[in-house]
Parts: C-alpha cells; sequence; structure tokens
C-alpha cells in the first residue's frame, strides 16, 4: 500500500461484546471471500477471465472504461490506497464501448464469476476510490452491487455527486439514494471507504456499475476486499407476513427470532433499523433485549397508515447482533388507496443555445441545463399534498418536492434544471430541481413523479 491510508467504516464494532456476552470469538475467524487490485488483466475478452466487462472504451487519450496504470494518459488520481500500480478508471464513456445490452451509452459495468459464501455471514466490502475534484455531476454515480444465490441484484451503496458539477459523495443504500452533503467525498487520491452487506446464502456475485458522460468527469476504484465471518450463529429470522397491507395497524407485523441458543447472561442485545427512509411504514425499534435464557422471541412491529397515497414500498428490515450473522428480512407494505391523477403533461430536454425561444425559464440566459423543465398537472377535482415526491429519470431522483408543496384541482407545478424562473408560468407552481440538473434525455430516458417519496409509486 502506498501512504497512509483512511479508512471509513460502518462495520459494527462486535469483539468486545462477544467477550462480555460470553461468546467466544475465536471460533469466528474473519474469512476473505472476494478481492481484485487489477494488477492483472482479468477480463473475460483478453485475460484470464475473472470478471466481464460490458461496454468497454479507451480512445488512447482522454476517455476510458477500463484496467488503467497509475502513470496512464488521461488519469487524474495518484496514490493513496492505490494497491500495486493499476485499477479500474471510468472517463466519458460516452458511446465510445460496444454490446451495451440493457445499458445506456454512457453507462459500463465490470461483472465478477460467482463466489462461495456458504457459512460466512457478516461481510464488509472496502475499496479504495478517487475521482477529480468538483468534476462529477448528479447524473454521474459509480455503484457497488451483489447478489445471493443468483437472485435480484442489489445495491450496498458507491458515491454520487448531489447537483451539478459537484464532488461523488460516499452513500449508503440504492440508486435512488441522494447523499447529504456532510458526507465524505471522493478526492484526486485514493481513499479507502467501507460498506456492509446484510446477506447469508451459498453462493455471492459482485459488480461495478458505472455512469460517466463528461469528459472531465471519472472514477477510479482499486482493491476490493469482501471478507466476512465464519462461525456466526443464526438469529432464525421469519416475519408473520411477506406482504400486508399499511392498515394492519398495531402489531400489523411479528418478527420473529429462533436462535438455536439460550441468550446469555444478561440478555442478547438486537441492534435494527429499515431502509424506510421517511419511516412511514413501520415503527421499528432501535434495539430490543431478548432475555436471558430464551432460545424465541417475537417482536411486535406497528404498521403505519400515513393516510395518503404512497405507493407499494419493499422495506428491508436489517437485524444484527453480536454473535450472529446480519440479516436483512423484507417485507412489502401495501398503500391503501389509489395512485392521485396526476399527469407529467410536459417533458422538455436540453435546448438550442442559438435560438433565444427556448429561454424557457424566463430569466434572460439560455442554458442547456437550466431550461429544461418538467410540467405536472393535478387533475382530480382535491388538492394533492406532493411534498417530498421525487421526480426521477433512468439514473433516480432529480428533484425532490419540497415541503409544503400542495398541488390545487388543475394546478401544475414545474420544475426547471436551474437557474432563476421569470415569469407567471400560468399559476404554475415554480421550482429549480434540488440537484441542479433535472436532466431529462432528448432519447431513451423515463421521467417519472413517485408517489409518496423514494420508494413510492409513479403516478
Amino acid at each position: 500500500m502506498k501512504q497512509k491510508k483512511l479508512r471509513i467504516n460502518h462495520l459494527l464494532g462486535l469483539t468486545a461484546m462477544l467477550i462480555s456476552l460470553g461468546f467466544n470469538p475465536n471460533l469466528m475467524a474473519q474469512v476473505v471471500v472476494f478481492s481484485e487490485s487489477f494488477e492483472t488483466d482479468g477480463s473475460a475478452a483478453t485475460g484470464d477471465g475473472r470478471y466481464t466487462v460490458e461496454n468497454p472504451s479507451d480512445d488512447g487519450e482522454n476517455d476510458y472504461f477500463n484496467r488503467r496504470e497509475e502513470t496512464s494518459i488521461g488519469n487524474i488520481v495518484r496514490g493513496g490506497a492505490i494497491d500495486g500500480d493499476w485499477f479500474w478508471g471510468a472517463r466519458d464513456l460516452d458511446g465510445d464501448g460496444t454490446a451495451l445490452g440493457d445499458l445506456e451509452a454512457d453507462e459500463g459495468r465490470v461483472t465478477w464469476e460467482a463466489f462461495s459464501i456458504s457459512g460466512i455471514a457478516n461481510f464488509v466490502l472496502t475499496a479504495a476510490v478517487g475521482q477529480m475534484a468538483n468534476e462529477v455531476e448528479f447524473d454521474n454515480v459509480i455503484a457497488l452491487q451483489y447478489r445471493i444465490d443468483g437472485g435480484e441484484w442489489l445495491t450496498m451503496g458507491g458515491f454520487r455527486g448531489t447537483y451539478t458539477n459537484s464532488p461523488g459523495r460516499f452513500f449508503v443504500g440504492d440508486l435512488r439514494t441522494l447523499p447529504p452533503n456532510t458526507n465524505p467525498r471522493v478526492t484526486r487520491t485514493f481513499v479507502e471507504y467501507s460498506w456492509d452487506i446484510f446477506a447469508i446464502g451459498d453462493t455471492m456475485q459482485f459488480r461495478i456499475f458505472v455512469n460517466a458522460n463528461g469528459g472531465s468527469e471519472n472514477y477510479a476504484i482499486d482493491n476490493i476486499v469482501i471478507t466476512g465471518q465464519s462461525g456466526l450463529a443464526s438469529l432464525g429470522l421469519s416475519t408473520s407476513a411477506a406482504t400486508l397491507p399499511e392498515t394492519s395497524g398495531a402489531g400489523g407485523l411479528t418478527i420473529d427470532f429462533n436462535l438455536g441458543q439460550a441468550a446469555p447472561a444478561g440478555g442478547l442485545t438486537v441492534s435494527l433499523s429499515d431502509s424506510d427512509a421517511d419511516d412511514s411504514e413501520l415503527d421499528i425499534p432501535s434495539e430490543i433485549l431478548i432475555p436471558e435464557g430464551q432460545t424465541s422471541f417475537s417482536l411486535p412491529v406497528d404498521v403505519i397508515n400515513d393516510e395518503r397515497f404512497d405507493g407499494d414500498e419493499l422495506v428491508f428490515i436489517f437485524v444484527a447482533a453480536p454473535g450472529f450473522a446480519r440479516e436483512a428480512p423484507q417485507v412489502t407494505v401495501l398503500n391503501f388507496g389509489n395512485a392521485p391523477n396526476l399527469v407529467m403533461t410536459e417533458v422538455y430536454p436540453t435546448p438550442n443555445r442559438d435560438f433565444p425561444e427556448t429561454d424557457s425559464n424566463q430569466d434572460g440566459v439560455t442554458h442547456n441545463t437550466d431550461d429544461e423543465f418538467v410540467e405536472i398537472v393535478n387533475l382530480e377535482d382535491f388538492a394533492v399534498d406532493v411534498s417530498g415526491w421525487p421526480v426521477t429519470d433512468n439514473l433516480g431522483p432529480r428533484h425532490i418536492m419540497p415541503e409544503g408543496t400542495v398541488l390545487n384541482p388543475g394546478q401544475a407545478v414545474v420544475v426547471f434544471g436551474g437557474g432563476d424562473p421569470t415569469g407567471v408560468f400560468g399559476g404554475a407552481i415554480v421550482l429549480t430541481a434540488s440537484t441542479g440538473n433535472i436532466g431529462p434525455s432528448t432519447e431513451g430516458d423515463t421521467m417519472t413523479l413517485v408517489a409518496g417519496g423514494v420508494g413510492g409509486a409513479p403516478v
């Protein structure tokens, strides 16, 4: 390793608690289940076949999606936590590659072969990541993804900007996640970051997904390692239902624990959290204590009826306890009513700078992103509160409706990419995108208003 590493770690500190609770940490070995440093060519096309690359490119100068050397042309990330001299880089893909499949022209993936995780849990992924300063836009993202036993691909986190020309910032969550500006940002020097993976199974697959569409917007990643622990007991988790209506009320869901062994002296402390960002679906305690000597335990969970349409939401429940494998059972909470009749009546992509009539926001400046907009109209005969609802495209939320945004019958809301909108706009509520870029593409993109916030339903 070169220079000193900064580690941003979200791993639960278990060892000291294990000793105090009577578990033997020596029985739990730390195991490396996956590692990649890119020091040799592992591509299926030219190397030993460790991984498959979709949409590879390299113009010999500044545009690439490939394995790179630290001194290569177009690379601006240097030193830090890089392992050896090689890394994976992405800069200005812009359709230079081939065989896109389900990918857009400015996207790429690197996918590794499946590896065994049988008998192992409590996984942590670490990776060294860097980028050029202040040049990654909102729609540029690096996402770290995995799947268990050939199932659905899930995103554990990654990096993305929070507005136009902002640095990529660390996040935990799926591709809908917008990291706060207080999160750590990637820099010109490789820094090591880490993410927890709540999963159990027999096999795991890992891949990197990247979107990069600007000549000076890039990402670099190296020294990827996934570790886990063997010898962990199972919490034996199950839920009383996989799907339930949000009108289920108090105790409407039960989480059952079947430990297979007695809880230790003083009881077993279990930590819980969930993926419900606005806490509108389930009322889950942050911690419970399973009494000493008990081998099973049932936790009643209240299901929240928020009395507004927010769509059906899949909620992951993250559960951890010292000496046990971390797990994440999931339930789908069904909305109590139908989606309100709101229609996206107009989507206006990148205007032409050469024609002043494309100054859509009427601020006197024709701008490629500021003058983009979407218009949404309430066709109901009653007011609809859209506070917290995101406007999304294929990459995730472009704008979050601010608190107090209520559309009266027949009223519209117009969201511009930016600038200083000036004018009446037919009595519409006029906003600018919270990410600094509303981002509708001229082709191959889908703009959606998501009812109820992230995790809700399109309307």
